[in-house]
């Protein structure tokens, strides 16, 4: 049997609200430096 997963990065969860960023040009969140990206808790329940 095979099996596709699909799994989708998100910023972590975990970390502090204040190292979070929006571009203002964007409306996009900016990416904080050194917290790496994690898969999305919802996901790795599936």
């Amino acid at each position: 049997m095979n099996m596709i997963v699909c799994c989708k990065q998100v910023l972590d969860p975990e970390a502090p609200p204040a190292s979070f960023k929006i571009d203002p040009g964007s409306n996009q969140v900016v990416p904080p430096p050194g917290v790496p990206p994690v898969i999305s808790p919802f996901d790795e329940q599936a």
